[in-house]
């Protein structure tokens, strides 16, 4: 798919961009100020449970999940995405960064690896939905070529069959529309969880 594509190299980029712009800021005095800041989280976040750490890292998702859960139905949404995909790529890279510098100071990279696969399992989570998203809008707005009987098709009549439903709400659309996005959140914090746990293991 295209967009999961381009918002797999914003993504890329984005995050290369925060770690370079963090390592600098770590060298000044607010930043000394930040790292100081981050390691009583961090240590708080590691003596708490892991359903305490995996739904602090679900909370910090949440604001994009439902960005582009909201948007999904709407024109915006291939440029909500991509918003999504810079803003979560920003996090997770300075995120990352202050990690990697407390855990120097702690004289220990033993949490890194486990933050690190855990990352690597929740970043491609987080594309897929945000192309979701953007493949939803494409489909609704996307001028209509040749009708063809899509009632053969995949999710024919259900979340992909809006023009079946026109100047109408189509409830079955709504329905499954809301039982993928639960989905989701649901795989969402059980990537959560195994990163949580991964953070223990090392």
């Amino acid at each position: 798919m295209r967009a999961n594509r381009i918002y797999a190299v914003l993504y890329f980029f984005s995050f290369l961009a925060a770690v370079i712009a963090c390592t600098f800021y770590c060298m000044t005095a607010s930043g000394i100020d930040a790292c100081v800041r981050f390691a009583i989280h961090w240590e708080a976040r590691q003596n708490g449970g892991i359903f305490e750490s995996a739904f602090f890292a679900f909370r910090t998702l949440l604001p994009l999940f439902l960005l582009s859960f909201s948007f999904g139905v709407t024109i915006y949404a291939p440029l909500i995405g991509g918003l999504c995909a810079v803003v979560s790529a920003l996090y997770h890279g300075a995120y990352l960064r202050f990690l990697i510098a407390y855990l120097v100071q702690a004289h220990t990279l033993s949490h890194l690896f486990g933050y690190l696969c855990g990352m690597l399992l929740l970043t491609p989570a987080l594309l897929i939905l945000y192309a979701f998203s953007a493949a939803v809008s494409i489909k609704l707005f996307a001028p209509k070529a040749e009708r063809r009987d899509e009632s053969e098709t995949a999710f024919g009549g259900t979340l992909f069959c809006a023009p079946y439903y026109e100047r109408t709400v189509n409830l079955r659309f709504l329905g499954s529309y809301l039982a993928l996005f639960a989905s989701f959140a649901a795989g969402l914090f059980c990537l959560c969880l195994a990163q949580a746990a991964l953070m223990r293991i090392w």
